[in-house]
């Protein structure tokens, strides 16, 4: 009796050390919540770039290969510099946040505007913006132009964004002025979900993200439902990485990266990462 005893508590130790040790090594992939006692600093370190980015396929992931496009080009970059990055997921306003209050030294991707530009120096491009459309389903009265954008034509539709992002002035404006019921989502899946639930009747995403999100989170039949137009006319916007202004390095990683990314390009390699980027390469999601 007393054997199987000493065996069951130290299988039950054994067990509680099993998870100890695999909740340390996961620490840093999982995504917090949106509490602010998730918020932790990830200090200044020599030879490491701290990055805060989100699931934003297949842009940027966790799950991906060299978890997406834009996390690769980035970790490239800096390795060329000999500096190390570290990505640690976050949900988009969190990650924004975590940059914005000098948890990490950077954030990435945005676009530029005026008003980030207070809390950050803007790095080089990263790369071409996918243009932002609207993904609806098919028979939805949803009356819009690319060629002539009029926000009156849609007025009071409820329609699907993400928190904290910045969708241009016209879309911004529109939201302001109540002219459309913007509802903020945390993620682009759960924005996916409420327009096939009835919830919204249109959201707003660049292209590869709809498209990545359709075919990987949804069914034959139900992409079949879908229409999607550009949601204004055509013009180039770019991916950034930002970098902290609370931080006193942010300056010098603004220029480390430039650097990086010139000989990245010089080199043949960055072309080579967007062309299999076109091919399909950043969507696979790495195997468990």
């Amino acid at each position: 009796m007393k054997n199987k005893s000493l065996i069951f508590v130290t299988l039950f130790i054994l067990s509680i050390l099993f998870v100890y040790i695999l909740s340390k090594l996961l620490h840093e992939n999982v995504k917090p919540t949106e509490t602010s006692s998730t918020s932790k600093t990830h200090h200044q370190s020599q030879g490491v770039v701290h990055i805060a980015t989100e699931e934003y396929p297949p842009s940027t992931s966790f799950t991906l290969m060299n978890n997406g496009i834009a996390c690769h080009i980035v970790k490239e970059d800096f390795k060329l510099q000999g500096l190390e990055v570290q990505y640690h997921f976050y949900p988009g306003a969190r990650s924004f946040e975590q940059a914005k209050s000098g948890f990490v030294d950077a954030s990435l991707p945005w676009v530029k505007t005026k008003e980030r530009e207070k809390y950050f120096h803007y790095g080089a491009p990263v790369m071409v913006s996918d243009a932002e459309h609207f993904f609806y389903i098919k028979g939805t009265d949803f009356n819009w132009d690319a060629e002539k954008p009029d926000f009156s034509k849609i007025k009071n539709k409820k329609i699907g964004a993400i928190i904290s992002y910045d969708y241009g002035k016209e879309f911004q404006a529109a939201e302001k002025q109540k002219m459309i019921d913007v509802i903020r989502i945390s993620t682009q899946t759960q924005s996916f979900e409420m327009l096939f639930s009835g919830r919204i009747q249109a959201l707003t995403c660049e292209y590869n993200i709809g498209m990545y999100q359709l075919i990987n989170k949804f069914t034959k039949e139900q992409r079949s439902k879908i229409i999607h137009i550009r949601g204004g006319k055509s013009s180039v916007e770019y991916d950034y990485i930002i970098f902290t202004k609370k931080r006193k390095n942010g300056k010098e990683l603004q220029g480390t990266f430039a650097k990086g990314l010139k000989q990245l390009k010089d080199s043949g390699k960055y072309q080579q990462y967007l062309d299999e980027y076109k091919n399909g390469k950043y969507s696979k999601e790495i195997s468990k």
